[in-house]
């Protein structure tokens, strides 16, 4: 073996690497301390791709050897969907959470913060645990106290508000507050009055919100426009709506 591994058409002469986009090639290297000339026989592919699931953006990873002298590395790296809060020594930092709910990865200062925030999980830890190949899993034994399934509101909530409706973009979606017992309260980055969810029926209750919102944001003569709305509740009654004017008390 060490006879091939000193021959020259076995030396890399191409480091092949994809799917980078908060990382880059360069930094791949750097971790895997992949270098040109190097041993393609002795190179472990197992152990760069653990090397590399270890970095918290990472969710995925494939190392190959192309004979006679390519490392192809492929990345697959997590997506985020929204911001969180945890509680960490000294405070409480900000974590990127995907759209499955795995939290993987605390915002550095410059980062992208421009994400509903999902508040309400501060003090109870993480939803969907980062596992150490990258894959998230919940809590399916119901051992949590329901934030599981507040999780998973949420996220659905996040997904029918990326269709970017212009009564309901997702810019304009500032934060998804859950909890145990009330459920999911939403707010707007333009308004500051809340819009009460409830608990379930979430795809109903986001279409009945997108026929509120286009009535309120039209300046009418008479009526309630969206400037006098003081709270609007989507888990009022079955199939009503109530939203309450800021004088209405």
């Amino acid at each position: 073996m060490s006879a091939v591994s000193g021959m020259n058409i076995f030396k890399i002469q191409e480091i092949s690497i994809s799917g980078c986009r908060q990382t880059s090639p360069a930094m791949i290297r750097e971790l895997t301390g992949i270098r040109y000339q190097a041993s393609l026989v002795r190179l472990n592919p197992e152990h760069i791709a653990a090397i590399l699931r270890s970095h918290p953006w990472i969710a995925a990873v494939e190392v190959t050897r192309d004979w006679p002298d390519v490392v192809v590395v492929y990345i697959k790296e997590y997506v985020p969907e929204a911001l969180i809060t945890q509680d960490v020594p000294g405070g409480r930092q900000f974590f990127y959470m995907d759209k499955n709910g795995v939290v993987f990865a605390p915002v550095d200062p410059g980062q992208d913060m421009d994400l509903p925030v999902i508040t309400g999980l501060e003090t109870k830890g993480n939803i969907g645990q980062r596992r150490p190949n990258g894959v998230g899993a919940k809590d399916g034994g119901g051992g949590d106290g329901g934030r599981s399934e507040r999780i998973s509101e949420a996220l659905a909530l996040l997904k029918l508000v990326r269709q970017n409706n212009p009564n309901l973009p997702l810019q304009n979606l500032s934060e998804i507050h859950v909890d145990r017992d009330a459920g999911m309260t939403i707010y707007l980055a333009d308004y500051p009055f809340p819009i009460y969810f409830g608990v379930g029926a979430i795809r109903t209750k986001y279409s009945r919100l997108k026929r509120v919102l286009e009535v309120l944001y039209k300046e009418t003569e008479q009526g309630m426009t969206i400037a006098d709305v003081a709270y609007i509740r989507m888990d009022y009654l079955e199939n009503k709506v109530l939203v309450a004017h800021s004088g209405s008390g």
